[in-house]
């Protein structure tokens, strides 16, 4: 089963994720409200949509998850294409100042180290390493890059997503 999740204000995007992937579907997206942020005591809605479980989808929860722990697969070079790169920069990464994040909190620090490797030598991107808030490591594509990384991904970036890249 795969699971997407997307507040409410990138409705049109997971909808978008929803037609790719509804024919494994049960049922269409969900709305709901997620738990109240108590930073800032605001709830926030959401819409979702998982997956059935099927045999088609477990060749890639092998490859990304190892004893129940998130992973990238050694193989990664091979496996991340342009369009791959542009979905994961929709999903959950972000524009930061004059360069682009990745949210890779979820990985080792060998993890990171590759998907930086894969970045600067299949899609010749200036990539480092930084420490997020929660000591958790982050990808960050420099500002010197940025005009080839929106070369790369905005043909697969859906309308919605491209304030991403302004």
């Amino acid at each position: 089963m795969l699971r997407f999740e997307q507040g409410s204000i990138n409705e049109d995007y997971l909808l978008h994720l929803y037609d790719l992937f509804k024919i494994y579907c049960r049922s269409g997206p969900q709305y709901s409200d997620r738990k109240a942020d108590f930073r800032i005591n605001k709830i926030y809605s959401r819409i979702q949509f998982q997956t059935r479980s099927l045999p088609c989808f477990n060749e890639f929860h092998e490859l990304f998850y190892e004893n129940k722990i998130k992973r990238i697969p050694v193989n990664i070079t091979e496996l991340l294409t342009t369009r791959g790169l542009a979905y994961w920069a929709q999903d959950d990464d972000s524009k930061m100042g004059s360069g682009f994040i990745f949210c890779t909190d979820s990985y080792s620090l060998e993890n990171v180290q590759l998907l930086v490797k894969v970045l600067r030598d299949k899609f010749h991107l200036n990539a480092t390493i930084n420490i997020g808030s929660n000591k958790n490591y982050r990808i960050y594509i420099n500002s010197d890059s940025m005009k080839k990384f929106k070369e790369l991904v905005i043909p697969y970036f859906h309308e919605s997503m491209k304030y991403k890249l302004d």
